[in-house]
């Protein structure tokens, strides 16, 4: 079901790096007291989907995407189970 989520504006919150610390990430981003969250994942970028994540991040609409929900599935696929047990 496609889901219309406002959550994707954290992407630019900083993130707390203690004072004096610096490092670089397993992926080569920089860590600083600058850093925010999409900062130190800049493969993200390299998503198909970035350019709806970075327009919503520039004051657009809130993107809308299509999740693959295990739990919401495996509740439908549990319920026909029980219903096949009860009402063979």
């Amino acid at each position: 079901v496609p889901e219309t989520r406002t959550d994707y504006n954290r992407f630019d919150d900083s993130v707390y790096v203690p004072s004096g610390f610096s490092g670089t990430m397993p992926n080569g981003d920089a860590i600083n007291s600058s850093s925010t969250f999409a900062s130190l994942r800049s493969f993200y970028k390299n998503d198909p989907a970035w350019s709806k994540i970075q327009s919503y991040l520039a004051g657009g609409a809130a993107p809308v995407f299509t999740y693959h929900r295990f739990w919401a599935q495996a509740d439908v696929a549990l319920a026909m189970g029980s219903y096949a047990e009860l009402l063979e």
